[in-house]
């Protein structure tokens, strides 16, 4: 029976709720814990019953027991209100009766009490003041914590006293360091807090996490208005991104975000003008992550069409990734036709190819992959898929 013991939390959603140490050992915190409860600094707390009394083991964290500093390596008494990382928590074993214990209120409350004891008069009068002020924090340590978040990067930062004492705190920070530093100041006063501090740094590693397990691994992300980031990355419409969007959506304090993608308009651009300046059936375009090369082999006219290309593409976008690789078309078009190339047809209507299924493909003929048939020519078919040009040479 020694080893029968039980938490009361105090504060916050879960206040009330009472737990028992079934096994001896409770854990609280998020990674890997019995009990998933956001602690300060990503903190965790562990108690334990060794020899029929408890212990608690909070890391280096400040541990307050009944309002007093207390040493972990010391046994816990059989009840009292214990806190830490922002957690209070009343303790005791399975009988006790744990819900007597309150968050403090701080010393002003036991000078008020001394004072009452003086006189009716003053008995009277203090106890309707107490009453009113009593789970107000004291005039300087109000002072200490406004002063506290008026250094930069904690000035989008609100603070609210509750009615029970606790101190809440909600907004933007721009620096989770600097805001991890107040957290530990607070806790030095012997505060206890709750927050919801959305710290702009971690909400643009949060955004970049998603991005990058989604396979955006160039993504570029930044922030300069709080809960907005900017996304410049190579993103379009698609299955992709359709799953990436309700993660954002779900990201604690992300209000808003744009999506500027430079390479589609690079992309657009070098298509636009292959088939323009009538080289889409001797080469090919492929996007590498942020850089694109043009591979074909072409004859001494063709190369000076080409260069000029170069030459207006990167004008137009000075910090373009754009090379050319003087080497044949594979053969991968082949494997995006729903069935082998049988004919090319001149007919009334146009050019037009045979598939071995009868199939007929025109220019802007759609393939079941999403190709799109952008130039046709005796010699070459050349096809458009998600932002590639894939030059397919015909072998008949």
């Amino acid at each position: 029976m020694g080893n029968e013991r039980k938490v009361r939390l105090i504060g916050g959603i879960l206040h009330g709720r009472e737990i028992w140490l079934e096994d001896g050992k409770l854990s609280i915190g998020e990674h890997g814990c019995d009990l998933c409860i956001p602690l300060n600094g990503e903190g965790q707390v562990v108690l334990s019953i060794n020899d029929g009394q408890m212990f608690v083991d909070a890391g280096r964290a400040t541990v307050r027991v009944n309002g007093r500093r207390h040493k972990t390596n010391l046994p816990l008494p059989d009840e009292g209100l214990l806190q830490t990382m922002g957690l209070a928590m009343a303790f005791g074993r399975h009988e006790a009766n744990l819900s007597h214990y309150r968050l403090p209120t701080g010393l002003p409350a036991v000078y008020w009490g001394m004072m009452l004891m003086l006189t009716l008069f003053v008995l009277v009068g203090v106890f309707v003041t107490w009453s009113d002020h009593s789970a107000k924090p004291p005039p300087s340590l109000s002072t200490q914590v406004d002063a506290l978040l008026r250094q930069k990067g904690l000035t989008q930062t609100v603070a609210r006293w509750d009615q029970d004492g606790t101190l809440q705190l909600s907004g933007y920070c721009q620096n989770s360091a600097v805001l991890q530093t107040a957290r530990l100041k607070l806790e030095s006063w012997g505060v206890l807090y709750r927050d919801s501090v959305v710290c702009t740094d971690q909400l643009i590693r949060d955004v970049s996490d998603i991005l990058t397990q989604a396979g955006y691994v160039n993504a570029h992300v930044t922030s300069v208005v709080p809960g907005e980031v900017h996304i410049t990355a190579d993103i379009t419409m698609g299955k992709r991104w359709a799953i990436v969007q309700p993660q954002l959506a779900e990201l604690p304090g992300l209000t808003h975000w744009k999506i500027d993608n430079p390479y589609e308009a690079q992309d657009k651009a070098i298509i636009d003008r292959v088939l323009q300046d009538g080289l889409a059936g001797s080469v090919s375009v492929t996007p590498v992550g942020q850089a694109f090369v043009i591979s074909g082999v072409l004859d001494t006219e063709q190369q000076q069409i080409l260069n000029q290309l170069l030459t207006q593409v990167r004008q137009q976008f000075p910090d373009i990734a754009l090379s050319y690789q003087n080497v044949s078309a594979s053969n991968e078009g082949n494997q995006r036709f729903p069935s082998p190339i049988a004919a090319i047809i001149h007919g009334r209507q146009g050019i037009y190819l045979i598939l071995e299924n009868n199939e007929r493909l025109r220019l802007g003929s759609q393939l079941p992959d999403g190709s799109e048939v952008v130039a046709l020519n005796d010699r070459a078919v050349t096809l458009k898929y998600q932002g590639a040009l894939i030059n397919t040479p015909f072998n008949f």
